[in-house]
């Protein structure tokens, strides 16, 4: 009994730290219009994270354009974003656009 109860609470751990090591996508603050497209997520946790995220857009003229967040520390209480600026808004907005930022907690 007691090799029953040890082995369900070392697979319940176990399954804990494996979802807890990967990347999960925490809600985000999106925001996308004719000059840029931003994602920014807040660490509310009193955990470092650590966080990865891109952003992409395609312009009225068709070009589709990207910018990656290389993995990024996040301390608790600060916030990470991924930011594509348009360099050319009055001649070529941006028609379409999505960002996204992923996150796990650091160990």
């Amino acid at each position: 009994m007691k090799k029953i109860i040890f082995i369900t609470i070392l697979s319940i751990f176990a399954s804990l730290s494996t979802y807890a090591n990967t990347w999960q996508r925490f809600e985000a603050n999106v925001s996308v219009n004719s000059n840029y497209v931003e994602a920014e997520v807040s660490n509310i946790w009193g955990r470092p994270l650590l966080c990865r995220g891109d952003a992409f857009a395609q312009t009225s003229r068709g070009f589709w354009r990207s910018q990656a967040m290389p993995i990024t520390v996040v301390p608790a209480g600060l916030t990470a974003f991924v930011q594509l600026m348009n360099t050319t808004p009055q001649t070529d907005p941006i028609v379409n656009g999505y960002a996204n930022i992923e996150c796990k907690f650091q160990f």
